[in-house]
C-alpha cells in the first residue's frame, strides 16, 4: 500500500523577507527589472514601495546634452510615470545639423525603450 500526501507543503525558507513556502507579498528581490534597466534603491513606505529604473544615459558627441528614459516600478512589477528626459548642462552652446540627427536617433530608441517596458505597440 503506498501513501500519497495530500497535503504537500512548501517548507522552503527565504529570508530575502523572511517568509516560508513562498516569497512575502512585499519581498523586494523578487521584481524583475524591465529590459535593458538599472535601479535605484527601493523608495516610499512599506504600503507602497517603488524604485526608479532607468536605462543608460545617451549622450550627443561634443556636447553636454544627456537623454535617458526612466520610469518609477512598483513592487507588483508594474510601471507608472515612464518617460524620456533630456538634461542639458547650460554652455550656451546650441546643437549643429549633426548633433540633432544624433539627439533624434536617441530620442526614437529611448521610445522604443519605453514601449518595451510599457507594452506599447
Amino acid at each position: 500500500m503506498t501513501t500519497e500526501n495530500m497535503y504537500p507543503v512548501d517548507s522552503t525558507y527565504h529570508a530575502c523577507c523572511n517568509a516560508i513556502g513562498q516569497h512575502a507579498r512585499n519581498c523586494k528581490t523578487c521584481v524583475p527589472l524591465p529590459p535593458g534597466a538599472i535601479a535605484d534603491i527601493w523608495e516610499g513606505d512599506s504600503d507602497s514601495p517603488y524604485r526608479i529604473v532607468s536605462t543608460p544615459n545617451y549622450a550627443v558627441t561634443d556636447h553636454e546634452l544627456l537623454a535617458w528614459a526612466d520610469a518609477e516600478q512598483r513592487i507588483d512589477g508594474s510601471l507608472g510615470n515612464a518617460r524620456v528626459r533630456i538634461d542639458i548642462e547650460w554652455s550656451g552652446a546650441g546643437l549643429n545639423s549633426d548633433q540633432c540627427r544624433e539627439l533624434s536617433s536617441h530620442l526614437l530608441e529611448l521610445a522604443v525603450v519605453l514601449d518595451k517596458w510599457t507594452g506599447a505597440r
